[in-house]
């Protein structure tokens, strides 16, 4: 069971240049126990969500990361490079396996 660290935090976008290098179908088990039971991702209104893997590079150091940025959107999002997100949020998460950072955005903002 994972336990989530309290607050959120909103990356300064100025801060960060993120390149998209693949898109595909956020998955959810909905059986833990069976890995045949995966479905996509969908928001209450039924709007998929999908995880954009992206190459996330500090402007200032030029150090590099990948990071999975999780958006909501009716079709897959056609993005490959340089891509903006809209309402980016990160938060962190530990488990007594490990511990890392997720992103989610409202959509992509550009291109």
């Amino acid at each position: 069971m994972a336990l989530k660290a309290a607050g959120n935090v909103i990356p300064d976008s100025s801060a960060y240049e993120y390149r998209a290098v693949q898109v595909e179908p956020k998955m959810v088990r909905k059986d833990p126990e069976d890995p045949n039971s995966e479905q996509f991702q969908k928001q209450k209104d039924g709007t998929p969500v999908w995880s954009i893997d992206c190459i996330r590079v500090d402007r200032a150091s030029g150090n590099k990361a990948i990071v999975t940025v999780t958006v909501p959107d009716v079709m897959e999002p056609d993005v490959a490079g340089p891509v903006e997100f809209s309402e980016m949020i990160a938060g962190f998460w530990v488990s007594r396996s490990g511990s890392g950072m997720w992103f989610s955005a409202s959509a992509v903002a550009s291109l």
